[in-house]
């Protein structure tokens, strides 16, 4: 469950990145690699940038970027709680 919570996340925050932008075409590319110890995943996605003001906040609870108050800001949290928990590493 947590992995799919993990990926579900991700990708509805890349979602939400790029817009639902109808005179423009965005792509969300996910790519894996695996070793002998890590699986490393690559979210990207073609339209758009996290403004560097943000960078450090990200992963903070709450923390959102939409106007209108309609999200809650924890799915990138969660996404950081959860890879910490298994010793991981998330980079942005």
């Amino acid at each position: 469950y947590l992995v799919y919570q993990l990926l579900k996340n991700l990708l509805v925050n890349a979602v939400e990145a790029i817009g639902y932008r109808k005179d423009e075409r965005s792509q969300i590319k996910i790519s894996q690699k695996k070793d002998d110890k890590n699986i490393i995943l690559n979210f990207t996605n073609t339209n758009s940038q996290i403004p560097s003001k943000n960078l450090g906040q990200i992963f903070d609870p709450h923390f959102t970027t939409k106007k209108n108050g309609s999200n809650k800001g924890l799915g990138l949290s969660l996404v950081k709680s959860i890879v910490d928990s298994h010793y991981g590493k998330i980079l942005v």
